[in-house]
């Protein structure tokens, strides 16, 4: 009965909301600290302010590959789960491509994908064992400040954790992308394809 469903669709519709917005504002935060690292990469001065109003700059372009890349990589975890992972290390460097290169959305998950091809395989293992240790970590913390603060110093804790999780995650993209492009660029010789490209 509709009414018996209604309960269910709204709670279905309010998570997929919360679920579209805090993808769209983890990928413009991504693009914010992008930008500074990339900045800081290059040597020159980091100014968060300029790269937030960059990473503003390209507001509807992030959310137009927050969505696509979502939605590639959803599509890849439920047929077989593997094809998910494939996307995912593929499109791992698409945020700083959009950034700093200006890219359009599909253009930035193409150029991602054509950084990436042929390194799939060790950028998969680094960011698996990168996820370990960031859990392992994250799990000890976790437990420690329970033990010390409660739940309110947990509760704290673990949102300052998660930020420092994502500006990581965000400048080991960017270096990421400044090293894959140095390869491409001739600098070092491509290995030999290994993980699937297509």
């Amino acid at each position: 009965p509709r009414s018996t469903l209604f309960p269910y669709t709204t709670l279905f519709r309010s998570m997929l909301i919360a679920a579209v917005v805090s993808g769209i504002l983890a990928y413009l935060s991504q693009a914010i600290l992008a930008d500074a690292a990339f900045q800081a990469l290059g040597g020159g001065a980091v100014d968060i302010g300029l790269s937030a109003r960059t990473a503003l700059s390209r507001f509807w372009t992030l959310t137009g590959l927050a969505g696509w890349v979502g939605l590639a990589v959803g599509v890849g975890f439920v047929l077989l789960i593997v094809p998910g992972i494939i996307l995912t290390v593929m499109f791992s460097v698409a945020v700083p491509v959009c950034v700093i290169e200006r890219e359009r959305a599909i253009a930035s998950m193409q150029k991602s994908a054509a950084l990436t091809a042929g390194y799939r395989w060790p950028l998969f293992w680094l960011y698996v064992v990168l996820a370990l240790i960031v859990w392992m970590t994250l799990l000890i913390l976790d437990q420690v400040l329970a033990q010390i603060g409660g739940d309110t110093l947990e509760t704290f804790g673990s949102w300052a954790a998660e930020a420092a999780v994502t500006a990581f995650h965000a400048v080991l993209a960017v270096a990421i992308y400044d090293a894959l492009n140095a390869v491409k660029a001739g600098g070092m010789p491509e290995p030999t394809p290994r993980f699937p490209d297509r």
